[in-house]
């Protein structure tokens, strides 16, 4: 699961670097990367979901 969520983050740095450079790429391979950086953004809040509890839970405990 680790590894999966290291290769997540890195296929997701790339992508975004890809599609900071808009003038490079054309309009419509902007958009399909947008929106496969999109669904992997998701994947990767949900596989991470622990974390925001874990976080919230802090937050409560520290009031």
């Amino acid at each position: 699961m680790r590894k999966l969520r290291i290769i997540l983050d890195i296929v997701m740095t790339c992508l975004f670097i890809v599609l900071m450079g808009y003038y490079i790429t054309e309009n419509s391979i902007h958009e399909i990367l947008g929106i496969i950086t999109f669904v992997l953004f998701i994947i990767h809040n949900i596989l991470n979901i622990n974390w925001y509890f874990k976080s919230f839970r802090f937050i409560r405990t520290y009031k």
